[in-house]
């Protein structure tokens, strides 16, 4: 409210004047200040977090945060929102680093499922070279045993894979489950015409296929230590596939004297299919093959003498001819067994 004049002229005019020019002076200033006052309170409603009142509380208000924490000044309320932002993105960081890592992870096990590789796979072994836990594979750092390259094979592949085997005694009983391959090859490195003439370079103790797929072949293999090969159904095998997959051998060489143990040299059950050629050699075994439970197989070019029984068909079909010199009962039935010796037309 600006301030009252003198009206009345009971002093004297000087007076009177200075008096209410100082007036006029005040109530400007007074105006000065009032602006400045709305524009402080401007101001200061841009500051607080609701603004429109004359309440002191408005400024307490832009010390509250949205959680209703209530801040010693407006400083410490900004130094801990910036500080929860810092460390929000630090802990944004931290899973976007964790997702990555779950994620290679992931490329790494699709890449133990599939090999997505157009081109074929050489894995090397070495009996005297090789480390299981060096080792790469390669064919200046190969692997140790072959079970430990057959664990490298994925578990889907659509292409050749090679594994290449030194000069070496491999007592190992070789396994391979539930694989889907497109061809899949066990090869001796040193390799023999023909096995009856001399011991061959690699020697393995027995080796199965179960529930698996695909194609697979072995060559230039000899068994050995039969004794310690591993019991399936109370007898003991040198090659075993069962349950899928088609085996071919060839080249191979069955040669220890197991003629009084309860063993087939090679078995196939269930619905494998087995073909055995390229000069394979048995020797004093007790059966050298039989085909199980709907398992078919194929012997030719095979060679070798002093065996018990050459084929047993057992609910299998097997297709060869065997002669007498190969073993005392060349072909053999059991159950619904199924015994082929040549072609016929039905």
């Amino acid at each position: 409210m600006d301030l009252l004049k003198l009206i009345k002229n009971r002093i004297s005019t000087e007076w009177k004047e200075a008096f209410n020019t100082n007036v006029d002076i005040l109530n400007r200033k007074a105006r000065d200040q009032d602006q400045k006052l709305e524009t402080t309170n401007s101001r200061i409603d841009n500051l607080v977090l609701h603004s429109g009142g004359d309440s002191p509380n408005e400024v307490v208000d832009a010390r509250v945060n949205n959680e209703g924490t209530i801040f010693d000044s407006l400083e410490a309320r900004l130094l801990y929102s910036e500080n929860k932002h810092a460390s929000d993105v630090e802990r944004l960081e931290i899973q976007d680093q964790s997702q990555a890592s779950q994620l290679n992870q992931l490329n790494a096990t699709i890449k133990e499922l599939y090999n997505f590789s157009n081109a074929g796979i050489s894995i090397y072994v070495s009996a005297d070279r090789g480390n299981d836990q060096t080792g790469n594979g390669t064919q200046d750092n190969p692997y140790k045993t072959i079970q430990t390259a057959v664990n490298q094979i994925p578990l889907i592949s659509r292409t050749g894979i090679s594994i290449w085997i030194e000069e070496g005694v491999y007592l190992e009983d070789v396994v391979l489950t539930n694989l889907s391959v497109s061809a899949l090859y066990f090869r001796a490195v040193q390799t023999i015409a023909d096995p009856s003439a001399s011991d061959l370079a690699v020697k393995l103790r027995s080796f199965k296929i179960a529930y698996s797929t695909g194609y697979y072949f072995m060559s230039g293999i000899q068994f050995v230590d039969q004794a310690n090969a591993p019991v399936v159904s109370d007898q003991r095998r040198c090659v075993q596939v069962e349950q899928g997959g088609y085996l071919a051998i060839a080249g191979c060489k069955f040669a220890e004297n197991v003629k009084s143990m309860d063993h087939t040299s090679v078995y196939a059950g269930g619905s494998s299919k087995l073909h055995i050629y390229g000069k394979s050699t048995f020797v004093n075994q007790n059966v050298c093959m039989s085909a199980t439970l709907l398992a078919e197989l194929r012997a030719g070019d095979i060679q070798g003498s002093s065996n018990l029984v050459g084929a047993l068909a057992d609910s299998g079909t097997v297709r060869a001819s065997i002669s007498s010199s190969f073993a005392t009962t060349p072909t053999k039935t059991a159950s619904y067994g199924l015994i082929l010796t040549k072609g016929t037309v039905m």
